[in-house]
């Protein structure tokens, strides 16, 4: 064989052996891939990877972060992927300010709770509380300066929505609610402060009140100013040109 055939027969053979380290390579590529997704997926199944670490809590005002952490303890032992949300959102519920909670897992050790507190609009007994909403909630310590409510449970609706509109009626007057009152047949009660009671009745509640505010600007701004404390006044507003005062002991 001539040295020129011989060269020939090395390069026609190079492309071959070209193929083959590539191919080995794919091959070693792919079962380290397999190798590794394997190691991963195992990792993964096993309860106890990704163990929560950290906690993270958004919106809380009144809820102490401390209450959270422990009452949601008992579902931490597993990990990110095995972690009952459900549950862990049940516990959170149960402390007293917590009105909604959203859990979300957070790579890699990490779980944020985003929490929504109930805002209390007023008094409804002892320790149970209105928010703007209507539902009711329960929390041991006293919340001062709120108006309370009295009335049947089904009039809450009717009595947040008074509230509201006696709120911006009275805006003009420097007085507050201390008691909304929603009697038989929808007829309505205020107790303001200054020791003065409105006896407003059924419909025409807002006329009513513009009716009083004008008497308080002209004549009981003064007299409550030389009094310098409470009027112990009742006022019945149920009269079509006028009103009836008296004096009466407030509560």
């Amino acid at each position: 064989m001539s040295v020129l055939q011989a060269r020939r027969k090395m390069t026609n053979d190079e492309p071959s052996q070209d193929v083959n380290q590539y191919w080995l390579i794919i091959l070693i590529a792919l079962a380290s891939s397999l190798l590794f997704i394997s190691v991963l997926l195992w990792w993964l199944s096993h309860p106890q990877s990704f163990l929560v670490k950290k906690i993270t809590i958004d919106g809380q005002q009144q809820t102490n972060p401390n209450d959270v952490q422990k009452v949601i303890a008992p579902y931490l032992n597993v990990g990110l992927f095995y972690l009952q949300t459900d549950k862990i959102e049940q516990a959170a519920l149960s402390l007293p300010w917590i009105k909604n909670v959203t859990v979300k897992p957070v790579w890699f050790n990490t779980l944020h709770l985003q929490v929504t507190e109930y805002q209390p609009l007023a008094q409804w007994q002892k320790n149970t509380y209105v928010d703007p909403t209507g539902e009711l909630f329960n929390v041991s310590q006293p919340l001062v300066n709120l108006p309370q409510f009295a009335g049947e449970k089904d009039c809450i609706p009717d009595m947040i929505t008074r509230y509201q509109q006696i709120q911006t009626t009275m805006q003009a007057v420097p007085l507050h609610i201390k008691k909304l009152i929603c009697q038989p047949r929808k007829a309505w009660a205020i107790h303001l402060d200054k020791g003065i009671q409105l006896n407003l009745g059924r419909g025409e509640i807002l006329p009513r009140l513009q009716r009083f505010m004008k008497v308080y600007h002209r004549i009981l701004a003064q007299y409550a100013s030389s009094l310098g404390g409470d009027l112990g006044l009742s006022i019945d507003l149920r009269y079509t040109n006028g009103i009836a005062v008296r004096l009466a002991r407030t509560e």
